[in-house]
This record gives structure tokens, sequence and C-alpha cells, in this order.
């Protein structure tokens, strides 16, 4: 489920924006990267405009090259106004499987 992905389609209840707002929590948010570079600005800053309350307080860029990530993070900063507080290269070595598939 997405951030503001709530227990109906029509409410944020129950949502990780939901239990940030209750919880006085901050949130990160993680950025699939993949296939982007510019377009990560908007889509962040759609998920931020769309922060009535302000909870966002960082991104982790994941999924990105560094040499993309460095000249992003400055540009993210600067017209956003979040920090980016990491990034996650793709990884091509790592995987994640489901549990019943694992031969253990």
């Amino acid at each position: 489920m997405g951030f503001y992905d709530g227990m109906k389609a029509d409410s944020v209840k129950g949502s990780s924006y939901d239990i940030c707002a209750i919880t006085g929590t901050p949130a990160i948010l993680v950025v699939n990267c993949k296939g982007m570079s510019k377009s990560v600005i908007a889509l962040i800053k759609g998920f931020a405009d769309y922060d009535k309350k302000g909870l966002i307080k960082g991104v982790i860029l994941n999924n990105i090259s560094s040499m993309v990530a460095d000249s992003l993070k400055k540009d993210i900063e600067d017209e956003l106004n979040i920090p980016v507080i990491g990034m996650l290269p793709k990884l091509a070595e790592s995987f994640l499987e489901k549990a019943d598939t694992l031969d253990l």
C-alpha cells in the first residue's frame, strides 16, 4: 500500500500518513527512481503537496545510480525544501522471494 492508502479507497484512515499524523511521527518517503531522473522531483512534489500536515521530512532515493542521485539531491533540496537523506543503488545480485519458494 502507498503512503496515503487507508482501509478504504476514499479515506486515509489507517494509512501510514494517518498513523504518522496520530503519533506525531515524521515521515521519510522512499521513492523508487527506476527509469527516472528529473521526473522524481515532480513525483516527490506531488506527495509533498498532498501532505496537508507537513509530515514528510525527508526522502530516500531507491533504485538509482549514485551519479544521478548526486545531481538530483541538490535539485530536490533546492526546489522542494525536502532533504534527501540517503540513496540506495540498484543491486542486481540482491532480491527477495516469498518464503514458500525458498528451499529451507
